[in-house]
């Protein structure tokens, strides 16, 4: 029987899946940086329509969720989480599943964002980083990986 974590050891781990969740934002944001920065024009918030802005923003995440998506299974598998509840297979592919869904989640929310307070992309995305982590957590631990 599976001892329950200790406070301390959650907290740990929650440290270390900040951490890795970390590495993996910096990869997306530094992907949709470098995209923002070489064509600024796919951006512009002043010449572009809200809708414009908003597909340009979600083309632009979703070429940046793939590595960065990548690099999160690959960090939460070696630093936070326990491999062997399920194969490597149904255990990757729950993984990417899992991300997918909470990254469209995402991809509503920046939309909303950006329509309703005529935000930026970048403004957009981060409104939604927080939840999405928190989701994410809740299903790697106890639906993909071990404990």
């Amino acid at each position: 029987m599976k001892a329950l974590l200790t406070n301390r050891d959650l907290q740990w781990q929650l440290v270390k899946y900040g951490l890795c969740g970390s590495i993996s934002t910096v990869v997306m944001f530094a992907i949709i940086f470098y995209i923002t920065f070489s064509y600024p024009a796919f951006v512009d918030q002043e010449k572009l329509t809200t809708e414009e802005l908003v597909k340009n923003t979600n083309i632009i995440n979703t070429i940046a969720f793939v590595p960065s998506c990548l690099v999160a299974y690959l960090t939460n598998r070696a630093f936070v989480f326990n491999a062997g509840r399920h194969s490597f297979w149904i255990e990757f592919s729950s993984f990417i599943a899992i991300a997918t869904v909470s990254y469209l989640c995402g991809l509503l929310g920046t939309a909303f964002v950006i329509k309703t307070f005529q935000t930026s992309s970048l403004v957009g995305n981060l409104a939604f980083g927080i939840p999405s982590a928190l989701v994410n957590f809740v299903c790697r631990k106890f639906f993909i990986f071990k404990n």
